[in-house]
């Protein structure tokens, strides 16, 4: 995507998360991402849970981890640990497909990333109910 398209590695990763929840999982995997949360935040909780569900059928399947942190009913910082490094603009992208597939607004920003064990931990800030860029 990134040489193909010129555009800037983290776009691509993005552009891919949020393809990824509107066509592949919503495809695939809706009715139980609807079974796990009724709107975005609420998924995102128990995301760690469901990724427990689906390690069992991917052999060496090492998911990602994820904390919601409820800083007010609008304002929340989500944790991400994954073993794999780089991938934050694919979450942001993921966060923003939820928004999408839930039907309401979410903004999010990366506020914080580092290496950890040769993976990566990151902190976003994310809104709901407002639009990005608003």
């Amino acid at each position: 995507c990134s040489k193909i398209l010129g555009a800037p590695a983290e776009a691509c990763l993005e552009d891919f998360g949020r393809f990824w929840i509107l066509v592949t999982a919503s495809e695939h995997y809706g009715d139980m991402m609807r079974s796990y949360g009724q709107d975005t935040f609420s998924l995102l909780g128990k995301m760690d849970e469901m990724h427990e569900r689906i390690s069992s059928t991917f052999s060496g399947y090492k998911p990602p981890y994820f904390t919601v942190e409820v800083i007010d009913e609008h304002h929340y910082l989500l944790h991400y640990r994954s073993i794999r490094a780089g991938l934050s603009p694919f979450v942001i992208g993921l966060v923003l497909g939820l928004g999408e597939f839930y039907s309401e607004p979410v903004s999010i920003a990366l506020d914080k990333t580092e290496n950890a064990d040769g993976g990566e931990y990151s902190v976003f800030s994310v809104t709901r109910g407002m639009a990005a860029g608003a």
